[in-house]
C-alpha cells in the first residue's frame, strides 16, 4: 500500500491509511450490492416494480428496481433544488434523527421528472428507496442487513453506517462557509447522516474499499451475470461508475460528497489495484493530479483521460 497525506484534522493529526472518513455517495455501492445479493437469492426481481417491495412510502408508477439502481427512475432529488435548500433544512436542527419516510416526503408520491427508464438523472432518493426495499425484504434494519450480507462476511472492520452503529472515530473535517471561511466541522452530524442513510451515511477507509472491490470482481459477492449487468454501462451502472475518468483498461468506482468530506475511489480489475482519495476540507474534484496518482499507483501503464 502506498499513500500520501497533506494537512490535518481539527486536532492537528495527519491522516493515515488506518483513518476512516465519511464516504458520502460511495455508500451507494454498498446498497447496490446488498440489493443484488437479494436478487441472487431470488428475493428480488430487477425488473419488478419497486413498489412491490416498498410499502412504507407512496408508489412511483413505472419505476422498476433496475431503474433505481441505475438512476433512471425519474424520481427527483430535493437536493438539486437550490430554492429548497435541502442542506439548510438539515442543519436547522443538526441533532434531529430523520426517518427515510420523512426524506421521501420531500418528493411527493408519483412525482417524476421523466418516464422511468427513458433518461438518466442522479438521484439520492433512488437509493433511499432501495434502503427501504432492503429493510422490507429482509425484515432487518438497513445497517443490520448490510452487515450480515456484506460487511461481516468480508471482514470490513473499518466500515459502518454512521449514527446507526458504532465504529472507529471519523477523521475530522472542515466545512466551507465562504470563499475565505473554512472552519472545523464541529456540529452534530446526526441530521446529515440519518437523512443520507442508504444513499450516503457509510464511513470507511481505503483498505476496506479495496477489499470490497477486489472481492466484487473476484466473484465473491454476486453472481457473474449480475456483475455483468452491474458494470455494463460505465456511465450509470448499478451503484458503480467511473468518476470523472476514462481508460483503455476497465476501471470502476464511485465518488462521494458530504460536508467535511469529498471522496473518490476507482478500481482496475485487470491489475487488482485501487485508488482511494479523500479531502476533508473541500469537495474533491478530479484533476490532472488525480489522473497522475491513478496512473502511477492504481493502473500502471494505462493512460487515463479526464472526461470532458
Amino acid at each position: 500500500m502506498a499513500y500520501a497525506s497533506v494537512g490535518t484534522d481539527p486536532s492537528g493529526a495527519t491522516p493515515t491509511p488506518e483513518n476512516v472518513f465519511r464516504a458520502g455517495s460511495i455508500t451507494k455501492l454498498f446498497t447496490a450490492l446488498t440489493v443484488l445479493s437479494l436478487v441472487d437469492d431470488g428475493l428480488v426481481d430487477l425488473d419488478a416494480p419497486l413498489s412491490l417491495y416498498v410499502e412504507r412510502v407512496g408508489a412511483y408508477e413505472g419505476v422498476l428496481v433496475r431503474h433505481a439502481l441505475e438512476h433512471r427512475s425519474g424520481i427527483p432529488d430535493p437536493a438539486d433544488d437550490p430554492d429548497f435548500g435541502f442542506l439548510d433544512v438539515l442543519l436547522k436542527d443538526p441533532s434531529r434523527e430523520w426517518a427515510p419516510e420523512e426524506i421521501m416526503a420531500f418528493v411527493p408520491a408519483g412525482a417524476l421528472d421523466f418516464k422511468p427508464g427513458s433518461a438518466y438523472a442522479y438521484s439520492n432518493p433512488d437509493y433511499t428507496m432501495l434502503g427501504l426495499l432492503i429493510e422490507e425484504v429482509t425484515g432487518l434494519p438497513y445497517h443490520e442487513a448490510l452487515r450480515s450480507r456484506l460487511l461481516d462476511p468480508l471482514e470490513l472492520t473499518n466500515t459502518y453506517v454512521a449514527e446507526f452503529e458504532d465504529g472507529p472515530a471519523v477523521f475530522g473535517g472542515y466545512y466551507e462557509l465562504g470563499l475565505n471561511q473554512i472552519l472545523p466541522l464541529t456540529f452534530d452530524y446526526t441530521s446529515i447522516a440519518t437523512a443520507s442513510w442508504s444513499s450516503g451515511a457509510i464511513v470507511s477507509n481505503g483498505q476496506d474499499l479495496h477489499t470490497l472491490l477486489s472481492a466484487l470482481f473476484a466473484g465473491e459477492i454476486i453472481s457473474p451475470d449480475l456483475l455483468t449487468q452491474m458494470t455494463a454501462n460505465p456511465e450509470h451502472g448499478f451503484g458503480i461508475y467511473v468518476p470523472g475518468l476514462t481508460s483503455e483498461t476497465p476501471i470502476f468506482g464511485h465518488d462521494g460528497r458530504t460536508p467535511g468530506s469529498g471522496t473518490w475511489v476507482v478500481h482496475a480489475p485487470e491489475t487488482g489495484m485501487t485508488v482511494f482519495t479523500v479531502s476533508n476540507a473541500r469537495h474533491l474534484r478530479v484533476t490532472p493530479a488525480t489522473v497522475d496518482v491513478a496512473e502511477a499507483i492504481a493502473v500502471p501503464g494505462v493512460q487515463l483521460v479526464p472526461n470532458n
